[in-house]
């Protein structure tokens, strides 16, 4: 194998795992979220990031096999004396980089960055003005 194929399947391999990795990282946030939330977990949330990663997979595989093609003919070109372009997975990278930012949001989404703003400050004062922060004075 030459280096340029080589580099590639690393990159592919980086992406490929990252996406796993995202996907993973998503199911543990709804996890911890439904506990938070005294929910039952149930095996219909487990199904869908089954189905999220087949999704995600289907369109990786996709991508990558239209950089093989890219790949084969940056190579091909450069075997014959042509400069060609850089022989680079440049849609699976850009597909496993957008499957990954779909999965930031969505652990974002479970999160749920939703304080009561009124009940935080009046917890401030209190603890500003020394009194039992726990205490049910206004």
């Amino acid at each position: 194998m030459s280096h340029p194929i080589i580099t590639c399947l690393i990159l592919l391999a980086v992406c490929y795992t990252g996406v796993l990795t995202s996907v993973l990282i998503d199911l543990f946030a709804g996890i911890r979220r439904a506990r938070r939330e005294e929910r039952k977990l149930t095996s219909s949330g487990l199904r869908r990031t089954v189905d999220k990663l087949t999704s995600y997979y289907s369109a990786l595989f996709a991508l990558t096999g239209v950089d093989a093609m890219l790949v084969a003919a940056a190579l091909g070109i450069k075997a014959c004396g042509g400069q060609g372009f850089l022989p680079f997975p440049y849609l699976s990278v850009l597909g496993a980089v957008g499957e990954a930012l779909i999965e930031v949001k969505s652990v974002l989404e479970n999160i749920e960055y939703k304080p009561d703003l009124a009940a935080t400050l009046r917890l401030l004062k209190r603890l500003l003005a020394g009194t039992n922060p726990h205490s049910s004075g206004r």
